[in-house]
């Protein structure tokens, strides 16, 4: 809240902000916090600020992909097929592709090797014991849907393992259907 007042107080010098991070919250205060604020999570035309196509990994990244394939003893097609297994898949709106965890994508070339790079930069322990106090179980949760708006409730995340599980990237969308307007939800074991 302290963070927000001081940057509320700077209004009149920010013409653009964006703020990101893993979990949604309610404008605190209409006064003393952030409000006017727009929430561009899962709205078409941001979802590539959040990840890497299949084109854009092409065309940016032949050194990563051939050093990767290089020291891996694997083709091209070969090495594509690795880091497409290991990090592609995320969805964060109803488009038909997913994107690749830029993360866990640039620790590869970095390292020569695939990991599971993301997992080790911070696996939230709270979500595992979540999950366990609600009495979960991930096949339960894998192939399910929700309503289009139920991400949109942030309290929601505070009882219910599905927004956080979607904001902390372990869940991912699988689909949608326009005419219920639900999404239909995969467990990402992506690295």
């Amino acid at each position: 809240r302290d963070f927000y007042g001081v940057i509320k107080s700077q209004d009149s010098n920010i013409r653009f902000a964006m703020i990101t991070g893993i979990m949604r919250f309610r404008h605190l205060s209409m006064f003393s916090g952030p409000n006017n604020l727009t929430d561009i999570s899962m709205r078409k035309e941001f979802f590539f600020f959040v990840g890497i196509t299949d084109e854009e990994l092409q065309h940016y990244f032949p050194q990563g992909i051939d050093s990767l394939g290089n020291e891996l003893g694997l083709e091209k097609s070969a090495t594509l097929d690795m880091l497409k297994e290991n990090y592609d898949g995320y969805r964060f709106c109803q488009v038909d592709f997913g994107l690749y965890n830029p993360y866990s994508l640039l620790q590869a070339f970095s390292s020569l090797e695939i990991d599971n790079y993301w997992s080790y930069s911070g696996a939230p322990k709270f979500l595992v014991q979540l999950i366990r106090e609600k009495g979960w179980y991930l096949d339960d949760i894998d192939n399910s849907c929700l309503p289009k708006d139920y991400l949109s409730l942030p309290d929601t995340a505070i009882n219910d393992p599905l927004p956080l599980m979607f904001q902390t990237g372990y869940l991912t969308i699988k689909g949608y259907d326009s005419d219920m307007q639900e999404f239909y939800w995969h467990i990402q074991i992506k690295r």
